[in-house]
């Protein structure tokens, strides 16, 4: 038969035997090419000049990880031909003892892997393509761009990095193909299936240590992240993610013999059914793949981290983003005379923003004479973010009723009450929102600029009335009357406003701009505006969410990948026990119950303990993300895990019934 006709009925053959293989490498292309291609849209360069340098960013840092992922996927698609070709490995012997030459079997696997090879990129280019159009959609409504601006596209340049990187991962898996196949021996192909990785009596003890200094690992790493006063921050995490990942090894390790000395302790599950042959095989597979094992669970981590992350970063930008722009610019001024920023914006500048301004308002920032955070915040026990560590020693920020509620009026808000001798209070910061409401709570009045107040409602105001930054908006202001904040001198004047309808932001931001430049030695101007503050915040933002997530898809595909192979190649090798198990009267009901069992407790093993360390460093996540961005991420925790496990859960159903098939109507 010639060569090409039997690489073809090979190919068909065991087309079952590589779905699994084969979908995973066309979800890791797709998402591979999608990823890098959907920022070169034409609708993300149309948000706005700003945000065209945030897709420069992200794109610079894109190719690097995209590098790194190539790595991976590579050390996915080697490994997972070893198992092939172990799977395989009596066909192989076969066409040995029938004579056929090495040179000529290692055409055959690397014209299979080629086929193999070809047909998953093409497939998978034409899901990344489709996936791409989403993910654009999707970085639209997250970005704040126009979603009526999308348009499809296909990237020439994902296109070329895609095929270059996956071209050099197939030449290197037909590469090992062809070295694998010259150095095997026909005997051991013929009695591999016959040969159980067992587990030596002697190695019990060893085992055992290895365990307990698993467990200890363990509670040194939880010591590390969870209590600050073990080591400094970056020496603490370091060291907790390395005693981390050497008590999965340990654990991985030690499990197939601390398992089965459990098992056969309870004698009256361990003789049940066929519970010792089931103990047995899961036992002697862990221990022989207790490396894979170990990878498996620490990329399963990382992918709850990493997506959980991600997803709540995303979901919170969002909502912030909208909440903390109320206006569309804001141009402040710290000089003396009140009408030099009415001037500014419309006359005597080249940047004559009159032309483009709809409605504006001014309103004066002033601080209170003779109270600071700390009197305010007294008899508290404090503990503020680091970027709030000069705060106690500042003064109470202050606004008059006035100008409260022209801020609030302008965004469609009623405008607030206030009796003479009275206060209210306003704060969105979520690092000092917790003071401020104690204060509320337990005061009946403050002395402001010598004036003596009482609070008129214990209610905490939340309003955005001076767009500076995202979420990082208001520590705490006391709303104050007119008169009361006229005894302040005025730290800054500040004028707010919306734009004519049409506007185009880069040319306004390039005005407000051109003003600030111009008079930057005698006035000194301010200013930012809605679009500057999305892309500052996207930026932030918009780059780890963007990673977080590519990261995290490959690496849980990556990791379903691993275990799914690994149990049709070992379900493969374990169908001549299957038919002895039968002959020895076990019923088909039974061993598919076994089966379904072996498979589902090998899936469960990596997926139980990474679990427990993202319960370990989750607490640990949230609070740099929480404290560097000023943000909670536990929103989304419960939705990504359910997604996750949904996932996970697919993989395991599709491999269990691959197995299944495999064990009772399997054909050799």
């Amino acid at each position: 038969m010639r060569t090409y006709k039997l690489i073809y009925r090979n190919l068909v053959r065991n087309i079952r035997d590589y779905l699994i293989y084969f979908m995973t490498l066309v979800i890791s292309i797709s998402v591979f090419y999608a990823f890098n291609a959907a920022l070169q849209s034409g609708a993300m360069e149309r948000i706005n000049a700003d945000f065209r340098q945030l897709t420069g960013a992200i794109s610079s840092t894109l190719t690097l990880l995209s590098r790194m992922i190539s790595i991976l996927i590579g050390f996915l698609i080697l490994y997972v031909n070893r198992f092939l070709l172990r799977r395989r490995n009596k066909e192989l012997g076969m066409y040995m003892l029938l004579g056929m030459k090495k040179q000529k079997i290692s055409m055959i696997f690397i014209g299979e892997t080629f086929l193999i090879g070809l047909l998953s990129l093409v497939t998978g280019i034409l899901a990344g393509t489709f996936l791409a159009q989403l993910l654009v959609i999707a970085c639209l409504r997250v970005f704040g761009g126009q979603v009526s601006d999308f348009t499809l596209s296909f990237s020439v340049d994902a296109l070329k990095n895609t095929l270059l990187c996956f071209g050099i991962i197939y030449f290197l898996a037909m590469t090992l193909n062809l070295v694998t196949v010259s150095k095997v021996k026909l005997i051991d192909l013929l009695t591999a299936e016959r040969r159980n990785e067992e587990l030596k009596k002697s190695g019990n003890a060893v085992c055992i240590i290895s365990f307990a200094a698993g467990i200890l690992c363990l509670v040194l790493s939880a010591l590390m992240l969870r209590t600050r006063d073990v080591l400094p921050g970056k020496n603490r995490m370091v060291c907790g993610v390395i005693l981390i990942a050497a008590a999965t090894v340990l654990i991985f390790y030690s499990a197939a013999v601390i398992f089965l000395l459990l098992a056969r302790r309870n004698r009256k599950f361990y003789f049940k059914g066929i519970n010792c042959f089931i103990v047995r095989q899961v036992g002697s597979r862990i221990k022989g793949n207790f490396l894979s094992m170990s990878v498996v669970c620490l990329l399963l981590s990382i992918t709850i981290l990493l997506i959980t992350t991600s997803t709540s970063i995303a979901v919170t930008m969002a909502n912030l983003s909208k909440d903390f722009t109320p206006y569309d610019f804001v141009l402040s001024y710290e000089g003396e005379d009140p009408d030099v920023i009415h001037a500014a914006a419309n006359y005597e500048y080249p940047s004559d923003l009159s032309a483009i301004i709809d409605t504006s308002f001014q309103i004066e920032d002033k601080c209170a004479n003779d109270l600071t955070y700390k009197q305010l915040f007294e008899g508290q026990e404090t503990q503020f973010w680091d970027v709030d560590s000069v705060l106690p020693e500042c003064s109470v920020c202050i606004l008059s009723i006035s100008d409260y509620n022209k801020c609030l009026v302008a965004q469609g808000y009623p405008a607030v009450e206030l009796p003479e001798d009275a206060f209210v209070i306003n704060c969105n910061y979520k690092g000092t929102y917790e003071y401020v409401k104690y204060f509320a709570d337990h005061t009946d009045g403050v002395t402001v600029n010598g004036k003596k107040l009482r609070l008129a409602d214990r209610k905490i105001y939340g309003y955005v009335y001076e767009m500076t930054s995202v979420s990082n908006n208001d520590r705490g202001t006391l709303i104050v009357p007119d008169a009361v904040a006229a005894l302040s001198e005025t730290d800054q004047y500040t004028l707010q406003g919306f734009w004519k309808e049409g506007t185009d932001t880069d040319d306004a931001n390039s005005m407000l701009n051109r003003l600030v430049e111009h008079d930057l030695d005698h006035t000194p101007f301010g200013w930012t505006s809605k679009a500057r503050i999305y892309t500052m915040y996207y930026l932030a933002f918009g780059l780890p969410v963007y990673e977080f997530s590519y990261l995290g898809i490959v690496f849980l595909l990556i990791s379903v990948a691993l275990i799914s192979v690994q149990q049709l190649t070992q379900m493969s090798d374990n169908r001549v026990r299957y038919r002895i198990l039968k002959n020895q009267g076990v019923s088909d009901k039974m061993m598919q119950s076994a089966v379904a069992r072996q498979v589902g407790i090998y899936f469960a093993a990596p997926l139980v303990l990474a679990v427990f360390y993202t319960i370990l460093s989750l607490p640990v996540v949230i609070e740099k993300v929480s404290t560097f961005y000023n943000m909670e991420i536990r929103t989304s925790v419960i939705v990504t895990l359910f997604v996750l496990l949904l996932i996970y859960g697919g993989y395991y159903a599709a491999t269990a019934a691959s197995c299944k098939r495999m064990v009772f109507h399997g054909k050799r």
